[in-house]
């Protein structure tokens, strides 16, 4: 029979079970990669791959920021010549 706590749930949505479990993966994990020689080895392997991921996602993000500018001046280009150009009955009549 499940009883009224195990069936309540963290405000992550996880219950009591789950988060025992979670955690208990989570100290192993540490564990091993802090206090084992394979960790540390693992560590030392992983620091240059991470540091590549972090500069492409620097450059992906210098890459979007760039975007943003160009669409925002192309923008302000078409607004600028949108008030600045009389609209096409406005030429008709003149002539």
């Amino acid at each position: 029979m499940i009883s009224h706590a195990d069936s309540q749930t963290t405000g992550a949505g996880l219950s009591p079970g789950s988060t025992l479990v979670l955690g208990a993966v989570t100290g192993l994990a540490l564990g091993y990669l802090f206090f084992t020689d394979h960790g540390r080895q693992f560590r030392e392997r992983l620091g240059p791959t991470l540091d590549t991921w972090l500069r492409e996602l620097s450059r992906l993000r210098d890459t979007a920021d760039k975007a943003r500018l160009a669409y925002a001046e192309g923008r302000d280009s078409l607004a600028a010549m949108a008030r600045v150009t009389p609209a096409r009955h406005d030429v008709q009549e003149r002539l």
